[in-house]
């Protein structure tokens, strides 16, 4: 039996399982379109942007979520999950009947915005169905392991989609889905958190989405464009004076977005900083690694998703010890710091992979990153949500889905980049998982050096 609070208790896990089938819905569509791009191109006739397909959504999604964390502390946590649900399934039916270019990238980036909206509203129900810190850091390590699996099962899944049913498939996959867990959800979990009482400050959330807008788009301009491109050079610099005006503003204001100091906390501030970093990592190592198993050992799509498995398996396991046994056992400074170092160590190994087989140096460093990430994700957002205001929990869940959707953009941005500039026409993959684990490194350092210390 779980308790839910001091006077309510639910008799079974169903609510945690269905908000983490939320969560794994909305990783599997940041991924899921990618084996589809080939057949959308031949189909709808891109004359270029097609990378916006998949960048749309995931712009879109990083750089709303905190106005939807302020939605959800002011609208109900439960009727702003519902509203997005009903919102994605129907920009998933637009892009799914999309006849051109333009109309499918509206689809996606309107998926995006739906996802923004549902991300925060379900890591604050999380929190506030789960209070006490054991059944919080379980149902986080739940989290954590159904966004792996959603991962894994976009790469494994849509190759098996596109080539029995077409592209559209991708799309329209959401539907079923959604239609099944509406239902549940509003029978089976209960309505807690949000409503704020505190006047809602618009203009600040959106000050945050416009700037990460603005840094994200920049650093997405860079692949093509280079980072001495006058646009990308005016996108990233209008991001940062509006990130600018943001902080002066909340310095002033009487019913600033986060409370005061709310990122003085040296945890805190860690703790972000962590999921930022890993999310960088995280989001370079299977971009890599899924072209290097195609390129270099010559695997076609669907055993590449197989072989992705392991490492989801790894994850999935990890994160759901972490909430049960670890972080009781060791405390959040050990679990992170050993979860960090996991992830270095298997980046490592496979900046050394050269031209080596998968079972012999893809497999080990896949493995040890992934059981890294199994670790760490989970307490750096147990660690994180700590002592958070039920009235901004939605803000706060909001602010951590950022922080790694930004890692995601920011580094994969300036990885392939990198790695595109050493290697000439190809990627070159050693170059890039030495700056993935350089990355990782750094995440490590800021933790030994910035995270407090328990009370003895």
């Amino acid at each position: 039996m779980i308790a839910l609070s001091s006077s309510r208790t639910v008799t079974n896990d169903l609510p945690l399982y269905l908000i983490c089938a939320v969560q794994m819905l909305l990783q599997l569509d940041v991924s899921i379109v990618n084996v589809a791009l080939a057949a959308m191109d031949r189909e709808l006739g891109f004359a270029g942007g097609l990378q916006w397909v998949a960048g749309g959504y995931a712009l879109a999604y990083g750089s709303l979520l905190l106005l939807g964390g302020r939605l959800a502390d002011r609208l109900g946590h439960k009727p702003l999950l519902l509203a997005g649900l009903v919102a994605f399934a129907l920009a998933s039916l637009v892009g799914g009947l999309a006849g051109n270019p333009a109309v499918l990238v509206g689809a996606r980036i309107a998926q995006g915005m739906a996802a923004a909206a549902v991300a925060p509203a379900a890591l604050a129900l999380l929190t506030t169905l789960f209070e006490t810190p054991a059944e919080r850091a379980r149902a986080l390590g739940f989290s954590q392991a159904a966004m792996a699996g959603g991962a894994t099962i976009a790469v494994v899944v849509g190759g098996g989609l596109v080539e029995l049913f077409g592209w559209r498939a991708v799309m329209l996959v959401n539907l079923p889905l959604i239609a099944m867990l509406v239902p549940l959800l509003v029978l089976r979990v209960p309505a807690r958190g949000g409503g704020a009482a505190q006047p809602a400050s618009w203009l600040s959330p959106a000050l945050v989405s416009l700037a990460l807008c603005g840094v994200v788009s920049g650093l997405g301009l860079a692949e093509t464009e280079g980072f001495a491109s006058p646009m990308v050079i005016g996108l990233i610099a209008a991001g940062l004076a509006v990130a600018g005006v943001w902080v002066a503003m909340e310095r002033r204001s009487e019913t600033p977005m986060l409370p005061s100091g709310f990122l003085a906390s040296r945890q805190r501030a860690a703790a972000l900083f962590t999921i930022f970093g890993l999310g960088g990592v995280m989001a370079g190592y299977v971009f890599f690694v899924t072209l290097y198993l195609q390129r270099i050992i010559g695997l076609p799509p669907f055993l590449t998703g197989l072989a992705l498995v392991p490492s989801t398996i790894v994850v999935m396991s990890v994160s759901l010890l972490v909430g049960r046994t670890l972080i009781g056992r060791w405390g959040l400074k050990p679990v992170l710091l050993v979860g960090v170092a996991l992830v270095t160590l298997g980046q490592g190994l496979l900046a050394l992979a050269g031209g080596g087989s998968y079972w012999t140096t893809v497999l080990p460093g896949l493995v040890l990153t992934a059981g890294g990430m199994g670790l760490a994700l989970p307490a750096g957002s147990v660690a994180f949500m700590a002592g958070v205001d039920e009235r901004v929990r939605g803000t706060a869940g909001g602010l951590i889905v950022t922080g790694q959707q930004t890692g995601v953009a920011a580094a994969l941005a300036v990885l392939v980049t990198i790695a595109a500039g050493a290697g000439g026409t190809d990627y070159h993959f050693a170059t890039a998982f030495a700056g993935t684990a350089a990355l990782a490194a750094t995440v490590l350092v800021v933790l030994l050096a910035g995270f407090p210390r328990p009370p003895r």
